[in-house]
Formats: C-alpha cells, structure tokens, sequence
C-alpha cells in the first residue's frame, strides 16, 4: 500500500464552517451561561426571603383564631340588640294624629296657643305628661315665642331624665327672650305636688353626682337653683363652665333679671 501524500498548508483542504457558524455557537453558550448565573443569584434571594420570613406559631394562630371568635360573639350580641331594638320599635304605640291646627292672624295665634299652654300645664300638673307635651308643641306651632311653653317642654324632658333636651328647649328662649328669667314663673309651680317636683330634682342632682361634667345637666340645675335658691346660686353654678357661651348666657340674665 502506497502511503498518503503529504500535503503542504496550502494544499490541505479548509474547514466546512464559516465565521457565522462560530460566532452563533458562542452567542448561545454565552446566553446559557448567564441564564444559569442568573438563576443562581435569584434562588439565592429566594432563600434568603423564606429564611428572613417570620414563622407564625402554633400559639399565634390560636390567638387569632380567639379573636376571630370573640369578634364574631360581639357581632351576634349586637345583632341581638339590633333585633330587640326593631321589636320594640315595632311594638311602641303609634304617635298622636297631627292636630288640624288653622294658621290664622298672630293675635289670634297667640290666644289660642295660651289656651294651648293652660290645657297642658293641667296635664302636667296631673302626671299626664306626654300630652302634656303634646299640648306645649302645638302651643309653640301657634306662636313661637310663648316661654311658659318651652319651660313646659323643658319639664317634660326633666321627667324623662333627657337632660341635655330640656336645656336645649330652655337655652333657645334664652336667646330669644331676654327677659325670660324675669317673667317665667318656678319650675315648682307646673308639678302636681312638692314631692313629685322633688323627686325629679334628685334624679337630676343624683345624674350630676355621677356625671359632674354634663354641661346640660349642671346648666339646667343653675336655672332651678335660680328659683330654688337664689341668683347667685344659679350663678355659683354656671361659673363652673368658663368659656361656656350658653353658661355666660344665663349669668348675664341672671344679673338683668334681679333674682
């Protein structure tokens, strides 16, 4: 056998690839090569995130598992209130037809709406006190500026022990009136009896032992010491609002009014 020629550099044959060929191997080794870093680092933080991650106990869950419960008891007792509130509601007694009151000229009004007033002081009086209170609105829809009917309202919500309603009756004829101190009779002469105006006074007196900042209620008892005690009682009362304009209000007629 003979044996192969040698062949020079220039004779041997060149290789099948082109410098495309290279350069697109090199492109996808290298792109393989950063998606395998590129794993790695974001594993890494992967790990690192589960690892700094707060574990929750056994105990934790439990505890939220107790408030879940005890929000759900609240909402079951609330729903229970709910629900008595509609009964009651729904039980009440149905509200007095609206009088068939006809608006006729003020002189008019006002006569009537005095003997709107008399009627419901007798019911007052008498212990009849929500027709009382009926009777003292329609008297304050024939005319607005009767005090003897807000006083009368003012009682009402007295008896009801609605403290802050009877001084809001009392402090807008207040505003109204300037006089009023001076020309409203004592709040003891609309009761049926001294122990019944009495009674009330200490359910007032007893509210203010245990609630001494109700400003409503201390402002409505310096109103009755006025008549019960005297204007500087009544005074003596209100200086314990300073910076109250409803309290500096009932000095400054308490010093015009003389009492």
């Amino acid at each position: 056998m003979d044996d192969d020629p040698i062949l020079s550099p220039e004779e041997a044959p060149s290789p099948n690839f082109s410098f495309f060929q290279v350069a697109t191997t090199a492109i996808v080794v290298l792109m393989a090569a950063t998606t395998a870093i590129s794993w790695y680092f974001i594993r890494k933080r992967q790990v690192a995130e589960e690892t700094a991650q707060p574990k929750v106990s056994v105990e934790q869950t439990k505890e939220q598992t107790d408030r879940i419960s005890l929000l759900e008891a609240k909402l079951a007792r609330l729903e229970e209130k709910i629900n008595g509130i509609q009964i009651e509601v729904k039980s009440a007694p149905p509200l007095p037809p609206v009088p068939n009151i006809q608006i006729q000229n003020p002189a008019k009004n006002r006569e009537n709406s005095r003997a709107q007033i008399d009627e419901a002081s007798r019911s007052f009086s008498e212990g009849k006190y929500h027709q009382a209170e009926n009777g003292y609105f329609r008297a304050i829809f024939l005319y607005p500026d009767q005090a003897e009917a807000y006083v009368g309202l003012a009682l009402c919500a007295l008896v009801r022990g609605a403290y802050t309603e009877a001084w809001s009756f009392l402090v807008r004829i207040l505003r109204k009136n300037p006089n009023f101190l001076k020309e409203a009779r004592s709040p003891l002469l609309y009761f049926g009896s001294d122990e019944e105006y009495r009674t009330f006074l200490g359910q007032l007196e007893s509210h203010l032992v245990e609630n001494p900042l109700d400003p409503d209620a201390k402002l409505l008892k310096a109103w009755i010491d006025v008549y019960e005690k005297g204007g500087n009682y009544g005074k003596a009362s209100a200086t314990e609002l300073p910076g109250n304009p409803e309290a500096e209000l009932l000095i400054n007629q308490i010093d015009s009014s003389g009492k």
